[in-house]
């Protein structure tokens, strides 16, 4: 998150010589600022070290990041979309004079009065799987403002800042009918969530847009595991499939990278044979065999966002203005690399 390495970070949390005076001091007020202070060395929760923050530091504003997933959920991927948005929250947090907390909500049993203990608390991110009644009864209690990211679910109207689905999937649909496909399948993340639906409407709405056809044979589920390299099961059903599509596009790049090395494992090529196209760019997809194209999303930007909709927000809520959830897209960019084959080349050259 700092942007160090794993033993730079070692010698400031421990406290050993090694690193200049400068950087020391640089990093330790970010650990500080991001609500790590308990694994410096020495650390006490005492009256008298809490006098010893610097008071600009210790009054401003907090803005809590609080996450309904797991840590593992969370973490498992150092290249995880959720680390960039993250990154972007700490950015325009910092920019803007405010403190950003890390909060998991599996790791407080008293949410409420963590939140208290935290200080002047301006705003919450909220990241979710999926939009509950619980979860609102309990956002709603605290009598704050909060912005979900990525968060789709229109029975539940909510402040969200959320990557432009229809825009992703008309634009990568797009391409690869121009590049000749005409039989575009989909591969799906094991795990349901509402932003997952959301890219599979919005990958059925840009077929229709495109005049393709939507069969439900083309669409593939690589099933749950906790290795991101098991291709059984898509294995499995690549095998079974009368006519594989010409194109495949995955919920995201680790889903696409499961495709890719299945297909391989069944004897197919890609591109050659198959073409695939992933989603988030992840960093993964520039050293896959071959590169793959992807779908860039803003992940800093995200963040960025979510934190200027909380100061919005939280002027509004100032005012008592009548409060009309808010949802914020923020648009993306393909990426082209070498995983696309272009059909309309392969014709020419048979003519």
């Amino acid at each position: 998150m700092l942007g160090v390495s794993q033993a730079t970070i070692s010698l400031v949390l421990n406290g050993k010589p090694g690193i200049s005076k400068p950087l020391r001091e640089k990093l330790t007020n970010q650990i500080i600022e991001l609500g790590y202070e308990s694994m410096l060395a020495g650390h006490e929760n005492t009256q008298a070290e809490t006098e010893q923050i610097p008071a600009g530091r210790k009054n401003r504003g907090s803005i809590i990041y609080l996450s309904y997933r797991s840590k593992q959920e969370d973490w498992n991927d150092i290249y995880s979309f959720y680390a960039g948005v993250l990154e972007g929250a700490q950015q325009e947090s910092r920019e803007i004079g405010c403190n950003l907390v890390i909060m998991y909500r599996n790791c407080e049993s008293d949410l409420t009065g963590a939140i208290k203990d935290t200080g002047n608390v301006i705003g919450l991110i909220v990241v979710c799987t999926a939009v509950t009644d619980e979860v609102l009864n309990e956002l709603n209690s605290l009598k704050l403002p909060y912005v979900f990211i990525d968060t789709f679910d229109p029975t539940h109207p909510v402040n969200a800042v959320n990557v432009d689905n229809l825009q992703s999937f008309h634009m990568s649909v797009g391409y690869l009918k121009a590049k000749g496909h005409r039989r575009i399948g989909y591969v799906q993340c094991e795990a349901e969530s509402s932003s997952g639906e959301d890219r599979r409407v919005a990958f059925r709405r840009a077929l229709k847009e495109h005049h393709l056809a939507d069969r439900k044979e083309n669409y593939f589920n690589p099933g749950f595991s906790s290795s991101p390299m098991d291709t059984s099961g898509l294995e499995e059903q690549f095998r079974q499939a009368e006519n594989l599509p010409t194109a495949l596009l995955a919920e995201n790049d680790q889903n696409a990278m499961r495709a890719v090395n299945a297909l391989k494992r069944i004897g197919k090529r890609v591109p050659e044979d198959v073409s695939v196209i992933g989603f988030d760019d992840n960093p993964l997809s520039r050293i896959c065999d071959p590169p793959l194209t992807t779908i860039r999303s803003s992940r800093h930007r995200i963040g960025r966002e979510c934190v200027a909709l909380i100061m919005r927000l939280k002027r509004l809520y100032r005012t008592d203005t009548t409060q009309v959830p808010m949802k914020i897209s923020i648009s993306t960019e393909l990426v082209e690399r070498e995983s696309v084959r272009d059909l309309t080349k392969s014709s020419e050259e048979e003519e």
